[in-house]
Formats: structure tokens, C-alpha cells, sequence
């Protein structure tokens, strides 16, 4: 679909209310034309246009800012997003570039949310592309990172900053092709409770799909004791069992050095 068609869909929907709005004092506007010489009747058109509008507008506020739309195709995109590293506008990809971000960047916008579905593209350009979902800040969320070189999804649990991962093998997250660097794939990601579905797509075509449950967020750190005199971490002495909570939060990207990949046109929107 042609860029400045999805520009006023969203537009409109963006403004819905305001739209609305605008076509019901045109309404009214047009009532009080044709009926101007019958004073009763115009007087009650008005009254219940002005309250079936007034529950319109109520009924679209409890539903509103249930989407968001970014196309990551201008600097001020990046609106909304807190983090720190690299994530900004690229502009010979029209698309935001995410790398040497270790802490990752999230959408602010979102961050209450539970259940929620987002469609955007990317292209891998080194390796690793992070996708946050669930997270209530920096420091605790879940990553699925697209991963080449393991040729398969990569969940990461951060629970204070600390984190554990899984690999494609054990998760069932194995691709069933190969991605390939410096394409442009289409990425759907369905968050509803505690399952998962991917679908990434080529050409518009679904090449894979992965069905993944969020596991029990007990996550066991290893407690290492500190070389004093090297100045590195010894063997692990011990684990230190955490107990997350997963069940809400919002989206973000993470790469961190080494890896980097372009994402643009991202759609999320509450289910």
C-alpha cells in the first residue's frame, strides 16, 4: 500500500475523535439549515445529535490509544523512546538503526500494556536483531533476539539488570530456513498472555512460524566471587534464584556491540 495512503488511514485513525468531531457540527450545521423555519424540531435534532455524539466520543476515549504507528522514516520518530546506544534514523534504509545499545531502547508509550500484536520490517545487517517485549523498564523485560549464527530465536530474561538465555534448540525457536543478512524481512509478533506467536514473512509470503510459552519466571543467576587481586570473576559459587513477573509491558529493540540491524514501519496495537 502506497506510503500516503497508510499516512491518512492513520491520520484518521490517530484523530478519530477529532474527525468524528468535525462531521457532527457539520450535521448539526446542516440541520439547522433545513429546518431553520421549524424551530421545535430543530431544537430536539440538535440535542439528540449533540448526546448520541457525546456517548460517540465517550465510548472512543475508553478505546483510544489502543495502536501506535511509527514508519522510523524521520529523526523526530524517535519520540517516545527511552535508552541509551545508538538507535536513530538511517536515512539511505528511510529506516531506524539499532546497535551498540546494550541496555536497549523502549516505546514508552506502552508501557501498561498486556496483551498486544506488532508488524514491522527489519533487515540484519551484522548478525542480531534484539526485539523487547514485556518490559516494565531497562533493567526487566524479555528479548527475543533473531539471531544468525545460531540460526534461531534467542529468549533473554532480564530480571535487575542481570539476565539468562535460552538457546533456539532448547526454547524450539530454530529457524526453519536461513535469514539472511542485508535483506528486508516482514516480523509479526503476537503477545497474548503467556504465548507467543512469530511469523516472518518474505515477499509476503510466511516463510517460519514459531508457537513459544513464556516459562515460569524463576530465573537462577550464578553468584561468582571477585578475583580481588586479577580483577575478574572467579568460577560461579553458588545461584540466586529471582521471581519476575512477566505479564505486562511494553516493546523496544536491543543490539548490543557488534551486531546491528535496520527496523522501520512498525505497527503495535492492543488485542
Amino acid at each position: 500500500m502506497p506510503k500516503f495512503i497508510l499516512r491518512i488511514y492513520f491520520f484518521l485513525r490517530n484523530y478519530l475523535n477529532e474527525t468524528i468531531s468535525f462531521f457532527i457540527a457539520l450535521a448539526g450545521a446542516y440541520l439547522a439549515y433545513i429546518f431553520y423555519k421549524e424551530p421545535g424540531f430543530q431544537l430536539a435534532s440538535l440535542v439528540v445529535l449533540a448526546i448520541t455524539s457525546y456517548l460517540i466520543i465517550i465510548f472512543l476515549k475508553l478505546k483510544s490509544r489502543d495502536f501506535y504507528y511509527i514508519f522510523f522514516d524521520k529523526y523526530d520518530d524517535k519520540k517516545g523512546w527511552v535508552g541509551s546506544g545508538y538507535f536513530d534514523y538511517y536515512p539511505s534504509d528511510q529506516a531506524f538503526l539499532i546497535k551498540d545499545s546494550d541496555a536497549g531502547f523502549i516505546f514508552s508509550n506502552c508501557l501498561n500494556w498486556i496483551d498486544y500484536e506488532m508488524n514491522f520490517e527489519a533487515k540484519i545487517l551484522k548478525n542480531t536483531l534484539g526485539i523487547l517485549i514485556r518490559a516494565t523498564d531497562l533493567s526487566n523485560k524479555i528479548m527475543l533476539q533473531f539471531n544468525i549464527e545460531a540460526n534461531g530465536i534467542r529468549p533473554h530474561f532480564w530480571a535487575n539488570g542481570g539476565y539468562v538465555k535460552q538457546e533456539p534448540k532448547d526454547a524450539g525457536l530454530e529457524f526453519k530456513g536461513t535469514l539472511i543478512e542485508g535483506q528486508w524481512y516482514k516480523l509479526k509478533i503476537n503477545v497474548h498472555k503467556d504465548k507467543i506467536k512469530i511469523e516472518i514473512s518474505k515477499d509476503n509470503k510466511v516463510i517460519d512460524e514459531k508457537h513459544w510459552d513464556i516459562p515460569s519466571a524463576l530465573l537462577s543467576f550464578p553468584v561468582r566471587e571477585k578475583d580481588k587481586e586479577a580483577g575478574d570473576t572467579k568460577n560461579p559459587i553458588g545461584m540466586l534464584d529471582i521471581r519476575k513477573d512477566y505479564s505486562y509491558g511494553t516493546i523496544g529493540f536491543r543490539n548490543g556491540h557488534g551486531e546491528k540491524a535496520l527496523v522501520r514501519k512498525l505497527k503495535v496495537e492492543k488485542i
